[in-house]
């Protein structure tokens, strides 16, 4: 039986701010799930359908009604592994005996027989000339009709790959590894490889998830905890359990259309898991005790409603009606420049508003109710270090991070 759980105004670790009215409804073999445990994780694809991995086959859900997909329709096994949508909108399912397209009609597999690196497949990412990867513990698959492969004498920091991301601009897939930090592919060609040999505050070298926010920074999930890079690959910040994370193992990390950032994390050792949502000046927390299905967090996608999917040990859970304020609001409101600054700081807002200025602690630092286009802000005498700036004007909000060199 679906369950739905009501969230009211949950507060931030850092600057607080407050989300309300939110909605968990939790999904079970009672709605029409083959199994509760969501071990493949979940996709959207474009007609907005959601696609589940589970150990008991292929789910899919319309929003009302639900169809299963298993050995017996022409998967290799039942057990998935991951799952995902390519710009054809053909489904990908992974298992530890190859993987499956689906096609709308019937499902057709690919393993080691045809040219697949390892018959295990962990995660599946489509890139911008609808070449299909595969991540795998024994190195990358490409598949464009035939396979090319990668591993560590090919290009690979390291064989064993956790997670594909395709960048937002050009089509290239950004590449988490197991010890070896995380760099993208573009055709055959490998670049911008990170470690924490050249990206020192990187968390840690082994990558479980990778997203690329609004503003083309990138999010590198660990289970040290999260770093933000800015789009000049220029280390921004780590968030760990120090003060904004409740877990530091992330699994996953997505996207909304706000610019939000939501964030899956289950630790294996302590059994603790959560979901949690970054606005852009703090941290939402979903537990448990909120309506989470369950501890155990896998994956999770955002559909066409910014409803967040959440697969987990125990059932699906979609979080509904959520609306922060976020870096993802729209671009004309504000610019800052330049990021990282110096001794001057330029702020340019089209509409008026309030601009307030914190230090990463909260304690505000500057204000101003713009009465012009443009300031110059001196910074001269400010500590050294990064800061948030808000922009209001009552009705919109937007925040923007910056860092004092």
């Amino acid at each position: 039986m679906k369950k739905s759980a009501f969230l009211f105004a949950l507060g931030f670790l850092t600057i607080s701010m407050a989300l309300s009215g939110q909605i968990l409804t939790n999904y079970t073999t009672a709605d029409g799930l083959p199994d509760n445990f969501i071990c493949g994780g979940v996709a959207v694809d474009e007609d907005n359908n959601i696609w589940f991995g589970t150990a008991a086959g292929v789910a899919r859900f319309d929003g009302s009604n639900w169809t299963v997909f298993d050995t017996g329709d022409g998967l290799p096994d039942n057990y998935i592994l991951c799952i995902a949508v390519d710009d054809s909108n053909h489904v990908w399912a992974g298992t530890n005996f190859g993987v499956s397209e689906y096609d709308g009609s019937s499902w057709e597999t690919l393993d080691m027989s045809d040219g697949l690196i390892d018959n295990t497949v962990k995660y599946i990412e489509c890139d911008g000339n609808n070449r299909m990867m595969f991540a795998t513990g024994s190195g990358l698959s490409v598949y464009n009709g035939a396979f090319t492969n990668y591993t560590s004498s090919n290009g690979l920091p390291a064989d064993d790959v956790n997670y594909l991301k395709r960048d937002r601009d050009n089509g290239d897939v950004w590449i988490g590894t197991m010890l070896g930090g995380f760099l993208r592919i573009s055709g055959s060609f490998f670049y911008d490889q990170y470690t924490t040999s050249n990206m020192p505050d990187l968390a840690d070298n082994s990558v479980f998830a990778i997203e690329e926010d609004l503003q083309h920074n990138l999010w590198i999930g660990t289970w040290y905890g999260l770093t933000k890079v800015g789009p000049s690959f220029n280390w921004l910040a780590d968030y760990d359990t120090s003060g904004a994370l409740i877990n530091n193992y992330v699994r996953d990390l997505k996207t909304d259309s706000y610019g939000g950032l939501w964030i899956a994390c289950f630790a294996d050792y302590n059994g603790e898991g959560n979901v949690s949502y970054y606005n852009g000046l703090g941290f939402t927390h979903f537990t448990i005790n909120e309506g989470l299905a369950d501890k155990q967090v896998i994956r999770l996608a955002v559909d066409d409603d910014d409803d967040v999917w959440v697969a987990t040990g125990n059932g699906v859970t979609r979080i509904s009606g959520v609306a922060g304020i976020s870096e993802g609001a729209e671009e004309q409101l504000l610019h800052i420049a330049p990021n990282p600054a110096g001794d001057q700081l330029s702020v340019h807002s089209d509409i008026p508003g309030e601009i307030c200025i914190y230090s990463v602690n909260g304690t505000l630092v500057w204000s101003e109710v713009m009465q012009q286009q443009q300031y110059v802000i001196s910074t001269q005498t400010w500590p050294r270090g990064m800061y948030l700036l808000r922009w209001t004007n009552g009705t919109d909000s937007r925040t923007e991070k910056f860092l004092l060199n």
